[in-house]
């Protein structure tokens, strides 16, 4: 999720992300910042509500399955 952060602001900089600057691709020249935003905003905690719901086995089958998938597009990987 970081990295994507970071390639979104170098683009809302006008920066290609791929960029080489200062020996690094120039997104990641952005990460305190996106941390900053991911943090801010209380994506971690909204994250860890929907992990513990989608693990919870009192919840239905069906709804920890959604709850799985919507994880895997957001995050790009297995909760």
């Amino acid at each position: 999720m970081v990295e994507r952060v970071c390639r979104a602001l170098c683009g809302f900089h006008g920066n290609a992300a791929d960029t080489r600057f200062e020996g690094k691709a120039m997104w990641e020249s952005y990460v305190e910042k996106a941390c900053q935003i991911i943090n801010g905003a209380g994506i971690p905690a909204f994250l860890g509500v929907v992990r513990a719901a989608a693990g919870d086995p009192a919840m239905p089958e069906n709804v920890r399955a959604s709850l799985n998938g919507a994880l895997d597009a957001f995050e790009g990987e297995a909760p």
